[in-house]
């Protein structure tokens, strides 16, 4: 039985969501906010980045609906400096990042895991392969996107969902991973 890429990149994603859980489940706020030195982002930063990114990329680029962050004021159940960390944020204002409550924000990034599977689920193949964009939008042409897309090519939804989804997942499980052990954790990726 062949697997298509869409089903293939569905069990990838499934896989990522389990790690990053693995590697928050045992978090307490003081650890999520820990700041090695000046410079050094805190597992925070790395959190609020990544999730909600996820989170805007489902609900704003596939669906066209408000994000779960917003839709469940989740900044005002979280609690800290929940920052919209995007790509350009000066790195003195990242290092700011707080999460005021670990459980919640738990609760947030399972939420919007379950969401992202869900609606991953629901695409047909066909879905999954249309095209996003007619060519990178200037937004994403400094990002992975961009420089695995051609001048002149369209965006595919599944090159978007792979570039933002997984590869940006891996990488910053990656920076999770070396954060945990600056407080003493072991890695689970």
């Amino acid at each position: 039985m062949s697997v298509s890429g869409h089903e293939r990149f569905l069990r990838q994603v499934k896989e990522l969501h389990r790690l990053w859980n693995l590697s928050t489940d045992d978090l307490t706020v003081e650890q999520m906010n820990h700041r090695e030195r000046d410079g050094v982002l805190p597992i925070a930063f790395t959190l609020l980045h990544y999730v909600r990114g996820e989170d805007r990329l489902m609900c704003q680029s596939v669906l066209d609906e408000p994000t779960l962050w917003e839709a469940g004021n989740w900044a005002e159940r979280i609690g800290g400096n929940s920052l919209d960390i995007r790509r350009g944020t000066k790195i003195v204002e990242a290092e700011t990042a707080t999460i005021g409550n670990a459980a919640t924000w738990k609760d947030y990034q399972n939420t919007v895991f379950m969401h992202t599977e869900s609606v991953l689920a629901s695409l047909t193949d066909e879905q999954f392969e249309s095209e996003k964009f007619p060519s990178t939008p200037e937004h994403l042409q400094a990002s992975f996107v961009g420089r695995v897309v051609n001048d002149g090519e369209g965006v595919p939804l599944s090159v978007l969902l792979h570039s933002v989804i997984f590869q940006h997942g891996i990488r910053h499980l990656g920076e999770l991973d070396h954060a945990r052990a600056l407080i003493g954790l072991k890695g689970v990726s």
